[in-house]
């Protein structure tokens, strides 16, 4: 009777939520009460029906949230699509669980200490100005810490999440339609969020950044929807292995020697420039920093060299170098001996010819 009557009817302007309860004072309290779709709806006294449980008020022009303290076992409360501009008198209502604020006018998200219960926040679409962004009270967010697991706060101008870290038992989070821009940032508040399954930041700068979903992927442990879209595990597996092969790279000590040996030429290629054997690098040791000395000396043996690969020297360039190059490999492997007796035999003949000469011309 409560839900139909709630629908039905042309409601007055200035209807409070009081006189449908004093309707119905005679009756059964009941769990769920439907207010949603009043034109303007007042809360004006107290709600003192501890058996309410669901409470639907939204699409109305409500802007403040009050008189609920009565209403301590409320467990799901609707206020979308109101003027609401900032969340306040819901101290009392700690078996909440799951509160729609959406489509309202917030800017901060306040109050929400005592409310250890809650496990769905819905706070997406806020009607601010283009100049406003929507942040976050530490003091709320620490208290709805280890409950929550719903988070929608999309299209808010939101340009920082490093207050949401303490949230690590989320599941959904989207933050999509917002103005994240530092990736670095964003990945670390990730890497907290071990549960996290569903996540949305499309739409945001840094989704137009090169290789960003692999970035969000890496920094993740157990997302399987990114973005609305499926993150195969293979995907996660060699994204991950390639992470650490990378930082494990950026671990390992480097050194570069051109610079810090002053014997090396400039105006040498790159390649020879780091083709040092280790008597230079030891006569040079002691100009060296200690740092450079260090490197040096965990570099190998004392008396090994350095030498340059072969496929670091320049090649040669042009039709015609690469023409003679390979008449000089073929000769020198193929035809190299047949050539050197051929000349041997060449100069002997040569010299008894003109031995021949020398003993006609004394007779």
């Amino acid at each position: 009777m409560l839900k139909s009557k709630a629908k039905s009817g042309n409601p007055t302007e200035g209807e409070t939520l009081k006189d449908e309860y004093s309707d119905v004072k005679n009756e059964k309290k009941p769990s769920h009460l439907y207010y949603q779709d009043k034109k303007k709806l007042r809360i004006n006294e107290e709600l003192s029906y501890k058996q309410l449980t669901h409470l639907y008020l939204h699409n109305n022009q409500i802007e403040k949230i009050e008189n609920l303290d009565g209403a301590i076992h409320l467990k799901e409360l609707y206020l979308h699509n109101n003027k609401i501009k900032k969340i306040c008198n819901l101290e009392c209502l700690v078996y909440l669980r799951r509160l729609h604020l959406g489509h309202n006018e917030i800017c901060v998200v306040e109050g929400l200490g005592n409310l250890r219960n809650l496990e769905e926040l819905y706070i997406e679409k806020q009607r601010l100005r283009e100049s406003d962004s929507m942040c976050f009270d530490p003091r709320s967010i620490f208290g709805i810490r280890q409950s929550l697991r719903v988070l929608n706060c999309c299209r808010n101008n939101i340009m920082d999440i490093s207050n949401l870290a303490p949230l690590t038992g989320l599941r959904f989070l989207d933050v999509s339609q917002n103005d994240l821009s530092n990736i670095q940032e964003v990945c670390d508040v990730l890497r907290n969020f071990f549960l996290l399954e569903n996540l949305n930041v499309s739409k945001n700068p840094i989704s137009k950044l090169h290789k960003y979903r692999e970035s969000l992927i890496g920094c993740t442990t157990n997302v399987k929807l990114l973005d609305n879209k499926l993150v195969n595990d293979l995907t996660r597996v060699f994204i991950k292995r390639m992470e650490h092969e990378t930082s494990k790279k950026r671990s390992e000590p480097t050194i570069n020697l051109p610079k810090a040996l002053e014997d090396v030429s400039k105006n040498y290629p790159e390649g020879l420039q780091k083709s040092i054997t280790r008597s230079i690098l030891e006569k040079g040791r002691k100009n060296l920093s200690d740092s450079v000395k260090d490197a040096v000396v965990g570099c190998g043996d004392a008396t090994g060299d350095v030498f340059l690969p072969m496929k670091k020297f320049p090649k040669p360039k042009g039709s015609l170098v690469k023409k003679r190059m390979k008449f000089f490999k073929f000769n020198t492997r193929k035809m190299g001996p047949i050539v050197e007796e051929k000349s041997q035999s060449h100069i002997q003949n040569v010299v008894f010819v003109r031995k021949v000469k020398t003993t006609s011309s004394l007779q």
